[in-house]
């Protein structure tokens, strides 16, 4: 069975589907399961996140400490929202954007 045949099996039952970022994964999930929000597993968010942070590091300062700045975001990401303050909330989705 493929993961096409497995997701049109439960295709009517599901609200959310979480994969990693595929081509063929996403594709699969639009078709098989159009009402479903498609969710990245948070591990290749914070992969992406990461890789993003390393490419900050090479880049120039633009006014800001990168020594600084990359592992304060990666701690906003890595730490549960409700645990996070109303400003680095509001970082986390500046970030996101």
């Amino acid at each position: 069975m493929d993961i096409r045949e497995l997701l049109q099996s439960t295709a009517k039952q599901a609200q959310i589907v979480v994969s990693d970022v595929a081509p063929a994964m996403s594709k699969a999930i639009r078709n098989a399961c159009p009402q479903a929000v498609h969710v990245l597993d948070r591990f290749r968010l914070i992969q992406f996140f990461t890789d993003s942070m390393k490419q900050r590091r090479k880049m120039p300062a633009l006014g800001r400490n990168p020594r600084r700045e990359i592992p304060h975001t990666l701690r906003l990401l890595t730490v549960k929202p409700e645990r996070l303050t109303d400003e680095e909330r509001r970082e986390v989705r500046e970030h996101c954007r």
